[in-house]
C-alpha cells in the first residue's frame, strides 16, 4: 500500500488535514486517511473536514452513503477556509457535517472526484 503523509489538527468543530507530499495524496487515499483519524479520535461526529492540497488550496471533505467526496472552498489559507465554513455551515445540509460515530465500509472508495462546487 502507498503511504499518505499528512498531519491534522482540530480547530473548534473543524478537522484540518494537510497533505505532506507522501507517495499518495490525501485525496487519492481520503477514505483511509479519515479512517486513521477516526481511530485516533474515536469519532468524527459533528466535525466539518477540510484538507490542504499539494497545490496549497483548502477544500472540504465529506462522507455520505459510504462514499467520501470533496467540495470546493478554494482558499489559500486555513483561516479564510474556516471563515467561509463558518458562514456556510448554517446552510449546509447535514451531509457535510460528519453525523455518524464511525465510517462504515468506506475503504473501497478509490480516489475522489469533485462532487459539488460553491
Amino acid at each position: 500500500m502507498k503511504k499518505t503523509d499528512y498531519e491534522y489538527w482540530l480547530d473548534e468543530s473543524i478537522i484540518a488535514i494537510q497533505d505532506l507530499h507522501g507517495e499518495e495524496s490525501v485525496t487519492a487515499n481520503a477514505a483511509e486517511v479519515l479512517l486513521e483519524i477516526q481511530q485516533e479520535m474515536g469519532s468524527l461526529k459533528g466535525y466539518l473536514v477540510v484538507w490542504k492540497s499539494r497545490d496549497g488550496i483548502w477544500d472540504g471533505l465529506f462522507y455520505r452513503n459510504k462514499l467520501v467526496g470533496t467540495y470546493n472552498l478554494g482558499y489559500m489559507t486555513f483561516e479564510a477556509a474556516k471563515e467561509m465554513l463558518q458562514r456556510l455551515s448554517p446552510y449546509f445540509s447535514q451531509e457535510y457535517v460528519f453525523n455518524s460515530d464511525r465510517l462504515e465500509d468506506c475503504r473501497n472508495v478509490k480516489g475522489l472526484g469533485k462532487i459539488m462546487t460553491y
